[in-house]
């Protein structure tokens, strides 16, 4: 027989979401998925790459469908990529380019009815990177 004291012992490792702000990120992973509409979806863990949350992981969605895919080419030109589109993407072009991203906190209830804070990334919180003069471009601030 095994005890377990607290049923969401689990959660209990989550990260914590990083501050409402603009980051300088690397893309770490790209994981393939598909929506339950049947979507092509890549899921993406950013690597916060400066400052004090330096290391820290932010995760967001690339949604492949007519309503998802004008920010996944925001996303692509933002790190870099041709963002004409017309051609296959593949998720290793993503892999290590880096970018800035805006993200809010936003409180969610999971699929087992727990609720948790998250980092949100917007519709529009894709940005080139920040230039070396430490100039934000092209971002909404919070």
């Amino acid at each position: 027989m095994v005890y377990i004291p607290n049923a969401d012992a689990d959660r209990q490792n989550e990260p914590e979401p990083v501050e409402e702000g603009t980051y300088s990120i690397e893309v770490a992973d790209v994981y393939e998925r598909e929506t339950r509409a049947g979507d092509p979806m890549w899921r993406l863990a950013l690597r916060v790459v400066e400052g004090p949350n330096a290391g820290a992981i932010i995760y967001d969605n690339l949604i492949f469908s007519e309503k998802g895919i004008p920010k996944a080419l925001a996303m692509f030109k933002a790190a870099g990529l041709d963002a004409s589109g017309g051609r296959d993407y593949q998720p290793a072009e993503i892999n290590g380019r880096r970018c800035q991203v805006s993200v809010y906190v936003k409180e969610i209830e999971d699929e087992e009815g727990f609720s948790r804070r998250v980092n949100q990334v917007p519709f529009t919180g894709y940005g080139p990177p920040i230039e070396s003069d430490g100039a934000r471009h092209g971002l909404p601030e919070f």
